[in-house]
This record gives structure tokens, sequence and C-alpha cells, in this order.
């Protein structure tokens, strides 16, 4: 199981899938519910809503997302030197 928040226009178009409920709609926007079948599949949704979207909870999940995007960061920061 797992949370994320979701704002802008991630949060106004926001449609959930079979594995989603919205638990809560604040000012800010959603917060969403999501049984995670597949942790991969997951973390791609997660990148493709952007700057819109963070991860509430596990921090396992959290940890995970931040690793992948450190590492993308150094492969590319290194690709500028080429």
């Amino acid at each position: 199981m797992a949370k994320y928040q979701l704002k802008g226009l991630q949060a106004a178009i926001f449609e959930p899938a079979d594995n989603e409920k919205i638990i809560e709609k604040t000012e800010d926007g959603l917060i969403v519910e999501a049984t995670v079948r597949n942790k991969f599949k997951f973390l791609q949704k997660i990148l493709s809503l952007g700057p819109d979207c963070t991860i509430i909870e596990p921090d396992s999940l959290k940890d995970e997302l931040i690793a992948k995007l450190t590492s993308m960061s150094k492969l590319y920061s290194s690709k500028k030197e080429l």
C-alpha cells in the first residue's frame, strides 16, 4: 500500500485506476491510496506525474525513487562533459 499527493493540473485531471482511491481532497489537491502490485510500474507512474506528485508513504518507495532520480541525474551530468 502506498499514499501519494497530487497537486495542480494532475490533481484536476486525475482519474483513479482500479488499484487506487482518493482518500482525501484538500485545498492543495488530492491524497491517493494505491495498492502497489508492481513496484516498477508504480514508480513509472509517479515519475510520469512529474513535480505535481509526491510520495507520502512508505519511506521505502520514497527512498527508491530518490535513488533512481539521483542515478539519472549523475548519468546526465556526466554526459555534459563529453
